[in-house]
């Protein structure tokens, strides 16, 4: 189902804001960077942190209103000329640069990344789930445990069909994100408002959420590129519990790089604890397979800029199902909004 988006035809204002938030979210001041071409958001689904926001600098009255910068958050809003608000994401302050001037000083280049950096720590207990085990709960749990209480999670919930543990010292962000594999979902994300997302892996028969055109798109910038010829057309899921049992997802045949179009299988193996059902695998391969990054086809092109668009958007694109898996948006009046979409079969 397509989401709402702002007016983008004819002639638009729009400016941008940037709210200061505390770690529960709540908005407290704004900020006003000194800028000249606009500070840019990136974001990569193939990062653990996938979202940076660069290019922002402020001078030190700014900053003071900032009450915790190590633990307080910036949120960019995009403002139309309805009134309209369009949140951009949230990111925790990084690294610095200091110029200091005879009329002030300047906190420059800052670098931001999203709240997922709080989730890219290791473990400092062992976790685990035993048979029958609250897959969802524990997800829950693991982002709970280091403060992330704003939580919008599909109702997904895979019970473990076998014991599965991750020791103290293992990836936080990747036991959960091996969670959310088992639950058939994508990466766990943080959404435009700052809440922790998990969502299912779309297929590719799944309602778009925008549709473009070549002519709906700005001219020239459409490109085509064919670099994986090593993506693999079988993803094969190895429940680890005390039953082994195998989950298998082949990519249709109408897909380039199928076993059927190639003539022979490449196959990508994932370990996957907490997996004793057929179902349940098949359901692991098929999230493995939907968003591996190596997609046979992948394309790009630049629109007007639209904070519509958050991550895992599925995409009509001339008449195919894609997956946004990249974007970059400068944030400015004429900002370009880049978007690169994966292939989905």
């Amino acid at each position: 189902m397509s989401v709402a988006e702002p007016t983008l035809r004819g002639e638009y204002t729009v400016r941008f804001e940037y709210e200061v938030l505390d770690a529960d979210l709540n908005v407290y001041d704004t900020v006003r960077p000194t800028v000249e071409g606009g500070p840019n958001i990136t974001a990569n689904t193939d990062q653990t942190v996938i979202r940076t926001l660069a290019g922002i600098d402020l001078i030190a009255a700014e900053i003071a209103r900032v009450a915790n910068p190590l633990g307080d958050r910036i949120r960019p809003v995009q403002v139309m000329a309805d009134g309209s608000r369009w949140p951009l994401g949230v990111y925790l302050f990084g690294e610095a640069q200091t110029e200091h001037y005879s009329t002030n000083v300047f906190f420059s280049h800052l670098a931001l990344m999203d709240q997922a950096w709080i989730l890219d720590q290791p473990l400092d207990r062992s976790v685990s789930v035993n048979v029958g085990g609250d897959c969802l709960g524990l997800f829950t749990t693991l982002a709970q445990e280091v403060g992330i209480n704003n939580l919008r999670l599909d109702p997904v919930n895979t019970p473990a069909g076998a014991p599965g543990a991750w020791a103290a010292g293992d990836n936080r962000y990747g036991a959960m994100k091996d969670l959310a594999t088992l639950m058939g979902c994508v990466a766990p994300f943080f959404d435009n408002d700052g809440f922790l997302r998990l969502i299912k892996a779309p297929a590719a028969d799944t309602s778009p959420d925008f549709i473009y055109a070549p002519g709906s798109v700005i001219a020239g910038t459409i490109l085509d590129v064919d670099d994986s010829y090593q993506a693999p057309n079988r993803y094969l899921v190895i429940g680890t519990g005390t039953v082994q049992v195998v989950g298998e997802y082949d990519l249709p045949d109408e897909a380039p790089h199928s076993a059927q179009r190639r003539g022979f299988v490449v196959t990508q193996t994932v370990d996957a604890p907490g997996v004793q059902t057929a179902w349940a695998a098949a359901e692991a391969a098929r999230a493995y397979g939907i968003t591996d990054s190596r997609s046979y086809i992948r394309t790009s092109f630049q629109t007007p800029l639209n904070p519509a668009h958050d991550l895992f958007n599925v995409i009509d694109f001339d008449g195919a199902i894609w997956l946004e898996v990249e974007q970059h948006m400068t944030l400015a009046y004429d900002g370009d909004h880049s978007h690169t979409l994966a292939r989905l079969w």
